[in-house]
């Protein structure tokens, strides 16, 4: 009854004891407490003034536990906290102090566990490496990580069919990665709507029930991957407009219902292998018009409607491709890469040394855009107010009609109104004396 510390493990198995009383004055377990296998335990009322776990709390196919009670002064764990293969848990009760955990956390094949509820976890901060929630059979809600801001490795929602909200993760800010994965009962990912980085991977798979991406609006980096497949719910990608930058692949397969890449006109780089096939309704990749570069292997197979893919960054790799290409099974004008090629609007091309060149800022844009030109080195000057001849100027959207047209303009920088232009991409031709410039620019609303 006076134990205060246990310098090392606390290992209990087939216990047949209710609780911990006895262990009153328990504060700090110096490595592992584990309690394993059929136990008589039901509560851990003893342990309240247990503060501190220096390395894993176990509780694998462990009986009888139905919450946590007794540990609410529980506030750090060194290392893993795993609760894995527990029938009788049905309440994460009892964890309230709970600010940290240092390696991962596991919430697997808890078979009557419905919902994670609010203020079961409202001080959880951090999660050093993974946070696993999969094979809960029973789970419908997650409400309880009101307060995790960091998991530092996976975020893996795998294989809860019934679970259909997850709006306690308000305050996370970043992951290492996300995989969610036969969550089939989530129509959406509300709780998410602050996260801003994912250093690693983004992937939704066989996500069959969720119908928008609307609680990503704050993401705008993706370290590696993204991935979404098999997400028949999903008609477009909205919700992803702040994402600039794919370190590595992009992935979108077998999504039936996906018609349009809205809400990925901002995305300006991917770094590896580009890659979109067996989407049967999509049909345009005109939403990638931002799309500046891509670095590895181009994929555009079997998107059986797919008729409009040549935005500027297909166009170049095109043109001198970086790795290898496959491109077919699509619609007229993107059946193969030549049939690309061919739809491609190619700019005359500007000697650095005898002809101007364009620039337009900010691109994407919603209400105006700055041209200015960039005269090269010794070239003549005109007669106008800044030493430019008169130039036109003709917009044109995506099917050829002309939009706007100023046929005298004089300015080497010149700001162009766009406030009654609808959202989408659009062509800019600038008639010079000498050259005509072509570049493409994108309208969000």
């Amino acid at each position: 009854k006076n134990i205060t510390e246990i310098p090392r493990d606390l290992f209990l198995y087939g216990c047949t004891f209710n609780d911990f009383q006895g262990f009153e004055h328990l504060h700090f377990i110096g490595r592992d407490f584990t309690i394993e296998g059929p136990s008589s335990i039901q509560s851990f009322q003893g342990l309240e003034e247990l503060s501190e776990v220096g390395r894993n709390v176990m509780f694998p196919t462990t009986t009888a536990l139905q919450d946590f009670t007794g540990l609410e002064n529980l506030s750090s764990i060194g290392g893993h906290f795993q609760l894995f293969f527990m029938p009788d848990l049905i309440s994460l009760s009892g964890l309230s102090s709970l600010q940290s955990v240092g390696g991962y956390m596991s919430i697997e094949f808890c078979r009557n566990l419905e919902a994670v509820n609010e203020g079961d976890l409202p001080n959880l901060q951090s999660i050093g490496d993974k946070l696993y929630i999969q094979f809960n059979q029973s789970l419908q809600t997650i409400n309880g990580f009101e307060g995790l801001q960091q998991i530092g490795d996976h975020f893996i929602l795998y294989n809860n069919h019934l679970l259909s909200g997850i709006q306690g993760f308000n305050s996370l800010e970043e992951v290492g990665s996300l995989v969610f994965a036969y969550d089939t009962a989530l129509t959406d990912l509300s709780g998410l709507q602050n996260l801003h980085t994912v250093h690693r991977d983004f992937s939704l798979f066989h996500m069959s029930g969720l119908s928008n991406l609307n609680d990503f609006a704050s993401l705008q980096n993706i370290g590696r991957d993204l991935q979404i497949v098999e997400c028949h719910g999903l008609s477009n990608l909205n919700g992803l407009q702040s994402l600039e930058q794919i370190g590595r692949h992009l992935l979108l397969k077998d999504n039936l219902s996906l018609q349009s890449l809205y809400g990925l006109q901002t995305l300006q780089s991917v770094g590896g292998n580009f890659s979109i096939y067996r989407n049967p309704q999509l049909q345009s990749l005109q939403e990638l018009e931002s799309l500046q570069s891509i670095q590895g292997e181009l994929r555009l197979l079997h998107n059986y409607q797919l008729s409009y893919c040549a935005i500027d960054a297909i166009c170049n790799y095109l043109a001198d491709p970086p790795a290898l290409s496959w491109v077919g099974n699509n619609a007229d004008s993107c059946r193969n890469e030549q049939q690309i090629l061919d739809q491609c609007i190619v700019a005359v091309r500007e000697a650095e040394s005898a002809s101007p060149t364009l620039s337009l800022h900010p691109n994407p844009t919603s209400s105006q855009l700055l041209l200015q030109i960039h005269l090269p080195k010794g070239a003549a000057k005109g007669s106008g107010t800044e030493g430019l001849l008169p130039y036109e100027l003709s917009v044109y959207d995506l099917w050829g009609q002309l939009v706007m047209w100023e046929d005298e303009v004089w300015e080497i920088e010149h700001r162009l109104q766009l406030k009654e232009l609808p959202a989408g991409s659009y062509l800019l031709v600038l008639r010079l004396p000498e050259a005509s410039l072509v570049r493409r620019f994108v309208v969000i609303r």
